[in-house]
């Protein structure tokens, strides 16, 4: 999914996206929504370095 919103998205080194996720519990059907963020930043060696956490991280 990260991939899709980064393709969809070239400008700037954040964005955010929707991740949907089906349960392992065994009765759940319906996939659950979860939203992340994603920061693209230089590593201590310029490599491109990807973080990904949930929105009110930092």
């Amino acid at each position: 999914m990260l991939y899709i919103a980064i393709k969809r998205n070239k400008d700037g080194s954040f964005l955010f996206y929707k991740l949907y996720v089906v349960p392992r519990d065994g009765h759940s059907k319906s996939p659950i929504k979860i939203k992340l963020k994603s920061v693209i930043v230089g590593g201590d060696n310029g490599e491109p370095v990807i973080t990904i956490m949930l929105p009110n991280e930092d």
